[in-house]
């Protein structure tokens, strides 16, 4: 998405981050883990990012 990477380097974050069991976090920042999507996909997004926050 053409706002994510933008959004991430404002935030200080690591964008597209890999995790140890190979997911990735769309922007990882010390305090939060990010997931960029469309609206219809809202609950999968919420999802991913408690799975990537854990």
């Amino acid at each position: 998405m053409d706002y994510q990477l933008p959004w991430c380097e404002t935030a200080g974050g690591v964008a597209e981050y890999v995790l140890p069991d190979r997911t990735r976090v769309d922007c990882l920042t010390e305090t939060h883990a990010m997931e960029f999507d469309f609206a219809p996909k809202w609950a999968e997004a919420i999802g991913q990012a408690l799975y990537y926050a854990s």
